[in-house]
């Protein structure tokens, strides 16, 4: 029973670091544009500041 539990653990915590990995690679791919502008408006904002 504790065996069972534990794969489930790992299998679930796996596919949660596998999805997090799919974001990251879309959105290291996504051009600025892409971006919502009110996104970008913020980025510009913290990047002066």
């Amino acid at each position: 029973m504790e065996e069972e539990y534990w794969h489930t653990t790992l299998e679930t915590s796996r596919d949660r670091e596998e999805e997090s990995l799919r974001l990251l690679k879309k959105i290291a791919e996504m051009e600025i544009g892409d971006f919502p502008s009110h996104i970008i408006e913020e980025i510009k904002s913290k990047w002066e500041t």
